[in-house]
């Protein structure tokens, strides 16, 4: 398979299949999963840069089994990067600082493929191969990272706008306490 293709197939590992099988799960189950941000992204990072080195990626393409534990890692690792962004567990704001951090690991080994002056991989093809693989990987990084990202900010919003009504519920609530309290006092200390 050349290599441009082979990209593509781990960014379905890695982004689509993980995300299909969250979404599947619903909002509930993803709330429950004992995931940590910070943890599910240095663990899901190791695993993407470990199979992008030279040596470990040639053993896998010339191992079938190895390369079989390279794409389900990537399924693991596509759970552990989706898992914080999509959990309702999550904030927001954490989960968008998640997303830059992540994305920003995958672009720079995107820039590595596209940008190295010879080919880093025993079996990948010429220089323009690695180099559209790159692209592959930067441009579906782009586009993943600019949907996921609005949808945090929407999500974000909606918190802050939560957080504003209940805030003003909770102040109405002790307005009424303070004049339910003042009437009172008024009534007692009115001469019968």
């Amino acid at each position: 398979m050349a290599l441009p293709a082979h990209m593509a197939l781990h960014l379905v590992l890695l982004e689509a299949l993980p995300v299909a099988l969250l979404l599947a799960a619903g909002r509930d189950r993803i709330a429950r999963m004992p995931v940590r941000p910070l943890l599910a992204g240095v663990a899901s990072t190791v695993i993407i840069v470990v199979w992008h080195l030279p040596l470990a990626f040639d053993a896998a393409v010339g191992n079938p089994l190895l390369h079989q534990a390279e794409h389900l890692s990537f399924v693991v690792a596509g759970l552990l990067l989706w898992a914080p962004v999509l959990s309702p567990a999550t904030g927001a704001a954490e989960a968008l600082a998640f997303l830059f951090v992540t994305r920003n690991v995958q672009a720079a080994l995107g820039n590595v493929l596209l940008w190295a002056p010879h080919p880093l991989y025993r079996d990948s093809g010429s220089l323009h191969d690695q180099r559209l693989a790159g692209a592959i990987m930067l441009g579906e990084g782009l586009l993943t990272g600019i949907v996921a990202a609005g949808w945090l900010f929407s999500r974000l919003l909606h918190e802050e706008r939560s957080r504003g009504a209940a805030a003003a519920a909770q102040n109405a609530r002790r307005t009424a306490e303070g004049c339910g309290r003042r009437l009172a006092r008024d009534q007692l200390s009115r001469p019968t």
